[in-house]
């Protein structure tokens, strides 16, 4: 009954004297629509009418659906079906005012019915109204909710991740305006619009008006669709999780657009391709949009955990959900930060993460035992790479079992010394959870198991009379319920006994989607050991759901495979179970990603009829990374009373508040991978307000090459916020030390820079923590509507990211090259951060440039700092514990337009405290440089928050593009009037205050003559 048709489980089957492969679940006949309802769809809008295979014009027609005999030819490119619906449903004005809206506090209401059977939705389980709610919740943020008021336990993911405290009057002054349709029974419309400053016409930011690009509003139980108008020159980005160009593209070859679908996969990292079905391991359906011309911008955010196709094509953009409620957030910027800003405003702002987390970390899977493990830790320390975290992957359990360590390969006896000296010396030790609980092991022989299932933690089956079984890494597995409160602890208590045993500093969640590896359900339990799952209410949604399962079981067997009927071959090849009237979980009537090939949504997961505390997984699928991640994060606070380090594979909007980091998944050592990888970085830092993210560096699978590694480990070096190399099992290893001796002092110098500029990254972090300012961003965020002469438009740069105030990093990114293109913005002037060298043709240009930049495979990443910033920075030790004690610094690159000044801020606080920011135990300490042309100049220290407890002491300042000085010639300083030593060194003006260095707490004059 989902999917619009006829249930009728008494037909007797073949072996009841019945006829054979009559189905119990078939469409009704329907008139065929008219010519014009079919014309007026245009192919990318075309919804699938005949998933299932074998379609034709009669079974098309007797859907009441149109046909195009052209559509269902297959390509001779590929062999496969065209993107485009052959048999599609007509077109449908959808839903329309009852009336002309009301006012509220926040706005205004309006309730839609569907004015005649030409209106009503594609599978016909359309609620008789649905409420729409537009509330001007702040100056910048418009909320648009709509809703079946005779479904109110309707799922509502909104509760779980918004952070904005509820509105309760409308904001006083509205950057968005709204306008509804408010004539009945016109096809309904919304018009968000966004007037400007300067008189010029006002940007429309949403528009749903039905029309030639597509049709109107459809709201069903399973199935909701709506629709907005696209400028001409908008560029559009996020929608993830996706391996994409930054730009998302809205053409394809066969004139459908691009779909992409969202919904959290167990994928690996394919290409996005252009029919959907290439979603991986996180959902965020967050769209930001561009106008390049005039620099503005602004955002979509739907919160919605259920699965869909966004379907972009140029002019219109169309979002196909499968469930729930839309709760849709319409963001006004206008300046791309200030998008940014506002989506963290929404969702919550990320936690900081500890201060060893921005350093460089190694791992494998495939550290066999520990003696190869030790050898590994010996390598580096003998090669001097700095390092300040090791991770271990599901080799260390025993059978792949979580909280366990093989006491063969890895016994305490072994590792214990191991993980002592790490500790001693500075270095973290981690490593990998995966959700899946063996279960099929009698009690007494695993606790984790058996302590679960006393607390009831596990995801139950569709009856609820069992656990939802399948096959992982330890073989058969049950799967912890995250929302369920009872997890807490249970969690933390097995996350408090591992710590005791291995001293884990931090946790890597992976396989989370969740992920399975196998069908493998072989373990039972007991039904005495299972409390009475909650019993459906009479009359209520799961007692018709009942029902008609009795029905089905009355009958003496499953539903038969669909012949002509919409269920079973045409997805799976199998049957399935209808859950009951109008709500099907396994089976929905619309599947997203069905052109690019999806065939179940359960593929690589859990059954989506399978209970949570909150009703089916199929409402929550895409939360249990996140959920998970919430748990583990209160577990990991509770066992270290320390700010967690937890990376985790799958992610939802809000993933990051309470500090917690992404990798971008199973990438490939190639050259494709790595590039893919800086616009991975910057989809998660600036799009989803995931700012810890980094790719597996030199690459997860396959094995990995001299020039391909020591590329990508300056790519993360300077451009990813978490720098962790990491290869899969029976891959050559990879760590830094076992590579040719270039190489190595290649990779060695990387990772010395990384760790000088913590204290830049660690300011950045703090600066997001604070107000969601992006860590690392595309050009585009800094410079809008900057293009050239010449035609070099930055938004649709994404082979280059600004990190921090005011860094660029341009790695190369090709293979054999030994120089790369690099657009520099308008910034006044460009340096090289390596040579404090200004970029030759960049000092006061106001236009964008490119130049073409020398960089052999061992010489430094591509690395730049804006004219008019100044960086902390700080020194360089084995590993951040040691660096944190050593004297702390700046580094100034003077802008020639403002004076020869510059400026910046250093952040500093204990690096692990888990309230440093809320308590304000930190120091925050600004800088102003300045430069004359008779070759003296000035830096003025001012702390703004001096409660750090024990913060460095600041002793030294670089300077770049300081005027009057020349290499070698004497140079004066003083620091508060005390002596220090000053030098020219090339282009850089060093001055070192040796024992006369005074605490970031204080304010500091330093002062310098030529």
């Amino acid at each position: 009954m989902a999917h619009g048709c006829c249930w009728d489980p008494t037909s007797p089957s073949a072996e009841q004297g019945g006829v054979a492969g009559v189905p119990w679940c078939f469409y009704p006949t329907i008139p065929a629509p008219a010519p014009g309802k079919c014309s007026a769809v245009t192919e990318a809008a075309r919804l699938d009418c005949h998933p299932e295979p074998n379609a034709s014009p009669s079974s098309c027609t007797a859907r009441g659906c149109c046909w195009d005999a052209a559509a269902a030819v297959a390509s001779p490119a590929d062999g496969q079906l065209r993107g485009i619906a052959a048999c599609f449903f007509p077109w449908t004005p959808g839903l329309a005012p009852a009336g002309p809206p009301t006012t509220t506090a926040l706005g205004f209401n309006q309730t839609l019915v569907w004015g005649d059977a030409d209106r009503r939705g594609p599978y016909g389980n359309d609620p008789d109204e649905v409420h729409v709610a537009v509330e001007y919740e702040t100056n910048t943020r418009l909320r648009v909710r709509m809703t079946n008021p005779a479904d109110p336990d309707a799922w509502d993911v909104t509760p779980l991740v918004r952070a904005a405290p509820a509105a309760t009057r409308r904001a006083p002054s509205p950057l968005l305006q709204a306008a509804t349709t408010e004539t009945t029974g016109a096809p309904w419309g919304l018009v968000v619009t966004r007037p400007n400053a300067d008189g010029s016409a006002a940007d429309v930011i949403f528009d749903s008006t039905p029309g030639a690009a597509f049709g109107g509003a459809v709201f069903e139980r399973q199935f909701i669709e709506l629709s907005t108008a696209l400028g001409p020159n908008e560029k559009l980005y996020g929608l993830g999780e996706h391996v994409t160009p930054l730009q998302l593209d809205a053409n394809s070859t066969d004139g459908a657009g691009q779909t992409y679908t969202i919904f959290s996969r167990d994928r690996g990292t394919p290409d996005h391709a252009a029919h959907g079905a290439t979603n991986l391991y996180g959902q965020h359906p967050v769209l930001y949009r561009l106008d390049p011309s005039t620099g503005r911008a602004s955002a979509m955010v739907l919160l919605s955990s259920n699965a869909m196709d966004v379907v972009v094509r140029p002019g219109a953009l169309t979002i196909r959900v499968i469930g729930g409620i839309v709760d849709l957030y319409l963001l006004a910027g206008p300046s791309p930060v200030e998008v940014a800003e506002q989506y963290a405003e929404l969702v919550g702002k990320p936690g900081m993460p500890p201060y060893f987390a921005l350093g460089f970390h190694l791992c494998r899977w495939g550290y066999d035992n520990a003696t190869y493990f030790d050898s590994i830790v010996k390598g580096m320390a003998a090669a001097d790479m700095p390092i300040d975290a090791y991770w271990h992957d599901i080799d260390l359990f025993e059978e792949h079992r979580d909280f366990t360590m093989d006491p063969v390969r890895f016994g305490e006896a072994q590792m214990g010394p191991i993980i002592d000296g790490l500790i001693e010396g500075g270095v973290r030790f981690g490593g990998i959870v995966d959700p899946a609980i063996q279960c099929n092991l009698a009690p007494g022989q695993y606790d984790v198991l058996d302590s679960g299932t006393a607390a009831d933690v596990w995801v139950r089956n569709a009856a609820g009379d069992g656990y939802a079984a399948k096959g992982v890494w330890p073989g058969p597995t049950w799967f912890p319920d995250w929302i369920k409160p009872s997890t807490q602890g249970w969690w933390t208590e097995q996350l408090r006994t591992f710590r005791n045993v291995t001293r884990w500093g931090f946790i890597w969640l992976d396989m989370n989607e969740p992920a399975i590896i196998s069908d493998d359900d072989g373990c039972t339990v007991p039904q005495s050991a299972l409390p009475l799952p909650p019993q459906p209410a009479a009359g209520s949604a799961a007692a018709a759901d009942a029902a008609a399962e009795a029905a089905v079981a009355a009958a003496g067997a499953a539903a038969p495979a669909a012949s002509g009927g919409v269920r079973g071959a045409g997805r799976s090849g199998a049957a399935g179970p209808v859950s009951g009237p109008g709500f099907d979980p396994e089976y929905p009537p619309y599947l997203p990603g069905r052109f690019g090939g999806e065939t179940r949504l359960d593929e690589k997961t859990i059954p989506m009829d399978s209970q949570q505390v909150t009703g089916p997984h199929y409402d929550v699928h895409s939360l249990y990374g996140i959920t998970e991640t919430r748990v583990t994060a209160a577990a990991m606070v509770s066992v270290t009373n320390e700010r967690p380090l937890i990376i985790s594979r799958s992610s939802f909007p809000s993933h990051s508040r309470t500090g917690a980091g992404h990798w971008l998944g199973d990438n490939t050592a190639t050259w494709h991978d790595m590039a893919m990888n800086v616009a991975g970085v910057m989809q998660f830092a600036a799009f989803f307000q995931v700012p810890l993210v980094g790719a597996d560096t030199c690459g997860f699978n396959g094995p990995t090459n001299e020039e391909l590694c020591t590329r990508w480990m300056g790519l993360s070096a300077t451009m990813a916020p978490f720098y962790r190399n990491h290869n899969s099992i029976g891959m050559p290893e990879q760590a830094p030390f076992v590579f040719s001796a270039k190489a190595q002092a290649s990779m060695r110098f990387h990772m010395r820079q990384r760790m000088a500029l913590l204290p830049m990254w660690a300011a950045a972090f703090q600066r997001a923590a604070a107000r969601g300012t992006p860590v690392v961003r595309p050009l585009w965020f800094d410079w809008p509507s900057a293009a050239s002469a010449g035609g070099v438009d930055l938004s649709a740069e994404g082979t280059q990211a600004i990190v921090g105030p005011g860094m660029m990093a341009a790695p190369v990114l090709e293979q054999g090259a030994t120089n790369r293109s690099i657009v520099f913005p308008p910034a006044g002037a460009w340096f090289d951060w390596y040579t404090g060298a200004v970029v030759p043709g960049t000092v006061a240009s106001n236009v964008t440039r490119t130049r073409v930049w020398q960089s052999s495979t061992y010489d430094p990443s591509p690395l730049f700092v804006r004219a008019g910033v100044a960086l902390p920075v700080q020194g360089v030790a084995r590993n951040s514990t040691f660096a944190r004690k050593l004297p702390f610094g700046f580094a100034a690159f003077l802008d020639p337009t403002s004076g020869f000044t510059a400026s910046g801020t250093a952040f500093w606080d204990d690096g692990v405290s888990t309230d440093s920011l809320m308590t304000g135990t930190y120091t925050l300490t600004a800088i102003k440089v300045t430069s004359s042309a008779d070759g003296s100049g000035s830096a003025v220290v001012t702390p703004s928050a001096s409660g750090a407890a024990s913060p460095p002491l600041l002793g030294q300042l670089t300077v770049a593009g300081a005027q009057g000085l020349k290499p070698g010639a004497p140079v004066k300083a003083t620091i508060n009037g005390q002596t220090a030593t000053a030098t020219v060194d090339g282009e850089f003006l060093r001055i070192d205050a040796g024992s006369n260095a005074v605490s970031l707490n204080a304010a500091m004059l330093i002062e310098w003559t030529a």
